[in-house]
């Protein structure tokens, strides 16, 4: 009579014949708590509104000597800088410094002029100021507008996000409670959350120019759309075996 095959043996074939059959054996699924794990994001999104102003201007010139195109370039921009030294509450910097060959059409061998051009970045919380400010610029100092767009401040998006990360982690929980109550789960355990941060920018305003005098541009600041996500591990627990009814 053949000896009995001891239960080790009996529960290492099944598990061998579980794997051969195509099927993943999990420490969760092994266990008998009914332990399970569900991988889940949750969102929120809020439109705040735009409380910085961003703006980028250009000193440029062309001359037939690089050093006199460069001389407008400085004295404008200095002008520039002088005439905002007042306003304490725009911050300003200096951006990309160029000199460019102008070559002629005929003979690319030939340098017919030179082009400078330098940027310079006004930022500030108070739209009619700063507006006030670039129209000054483009008048009296010979500097063109670039580009302008509106942000969020970083103190305003602090704020913000505070309030927007409790939306998200319940837009979480309440997909975990949805999936836990599918499978028959009693509990939900938190086992990991990572916060991610996403911003975009509303449309971008046009500006209005009048033909011949450069004038203040007309802007609109409207608003920005703040997105976080919120990505986690819960685990539910006290779910009954799944019976699967064979077709």
């Amino acid at each position: 009579m053949p000896a009995p095959t001891s239960v080790p043996t009996r529960i290492t074939t099944l598990l061998c014949g579980l794997i051969l059959a195509g099927a993943a054996v999990t420490p969760a699924a092994a266990g008998g708590d009914g332990a399970t794990v569900f991988k889940l994001s949750g969102t929120a999104e809020r439109q705040v509104e735009n409380d910085r102003m961003i703006a980028t201007l250009v000193a440029e010139a062309r001359a037939p000597e690089a050093r006199d195109a460069a001389a407008q370039v400085n004295q404008r921009m200095e002008g520039a800088l002088a005439h905002l030294e007042a306003f304490e509450h725009i911050d300003t910097r200096t951006l990309d410094y160029s000199t460019r060959a102008i070559q002629d059409r005929n003979d690319r061998s030939r340098i017919t002029a030179w082009q400078v051009r330098q940027s310079l970045e006004l930022r500030g919380g108070d739209f009619d100021s700063l507006t006030e400010r670039v129209g000054e610029l483009q008048q009296e100092h010979e500097l063109t507008v670039s580009g302008i767009r509106f942000g969020v401040s970083a103190e305003r998006e602090r704020e913000a996000r505070r309030e927007m990360i409790d939306d998200a982690v319940e837009d979480l929980t309440d997909q975990a409670r949805a999936m836990a109550r599918s499978i028959g789960a009693s509990h939900l355990r938190p086992l990991e959350m990572e916060l991610t941060r996403q911003r975009s920018h509303g449309p971008q305003p046009m500006m209005a120019r009048s033909e011949g005098v450069a004038s203040a541009p007309a802007l609109e600041a409207g608003e920005s759309t703040l997105t976080i996500r919120v990505d986690g591990r819960m685990q539910a627990l006290g779910a009954d075996t799944l019976r699967v009814t064979p077709r």
